[in-house]
């Protein structure tokens, strides 16, 4: 298969293209800095501002399928007003972008795959959760939702639109796990609340 993947130089991405190309299949990767992308071998980056299919809308024809993981790193640095809205609009724009980049491509991919997380149902307790279960209603939650809304649009086009909603990753490479790793490096670690807590 030929796949595009928006957002594949990212944690996720870089797992993600390594796996397909060693299972045979071609990716493209959208980067906003080609050259400077740590990608796999075997794989091809393709320049993008992640806000319109320019530059790149030529490889849609091409493509058998897209999956979508862009969008700015919701775990860096404080939530300041200007962080939340850089959130939500690198998620939005790059969604919009995916989307008219096939409504102009004469040839369109049969499958868009939409990337959020868990994070769309909000805080709960012990509650088992399911994809029929409501989002939640704090920030996460509404850009998760917003983040899914953005490609849904395929649809209409004939493209089939698939979401998965992640978990907490963790990785020695990067994410939610090395702060923690570092601080009992130091001998600085210990238990995290109560440890009924999920993840």
């Amino acid at each position: 298969m030929k796949l595009i993947i928006a957002g594949g130089s990212g944690l996720i991405g870089q797992a993600l293209t390594k796996d397909l190309v060693s299972q045979g299949h071609q990716v493209w990767v959208l980067s906003r800095n080609p050259a400077d992308t740590n990608l796999p071998d075997g794989v091809l980056a393709a320049e993008w501002d992640a806000k319109t299919p320019k530059g790149w809308e030529h490889l849609v024809s091409q493509a058998d399928g897209m999956i979508n993981l862009a969008g700015t790193n919701i775990g860096e640095r404080p939530w300041t007003n200007e962080r939340k809205r850089l959130v939500r609009s690198s998620r939005m724009e790059a969604g919009q972008a995916i989307v008219e980049a096939i409504r102009q491509s004469d040839h369109r991919p049969r499958v868009v795959m939409q990337i959020a997380g868990v994070g769309y149902y909000g805080i709960h307790g012990d509650e088992p959760l399911d994809e029929q279960s409501s989002p939640g209603t704090d920030f996460v939650s509404r850009v998760a939702v917003d983040w899914e809304n953005s490609t849904r649009p395929v649809n209409e086009l004939g493209v089939r639109q698939i979401i998965l909603r992640t978990g907490v990753v963790l990785s020695s490479k990067g994410g939610v796990l090395a702060p923690f790793v570092l601080h009992n490096r130091l001998f600085a670690g210990g238990p995290l609340g109560s440890g009924q807590q999920w993840i």
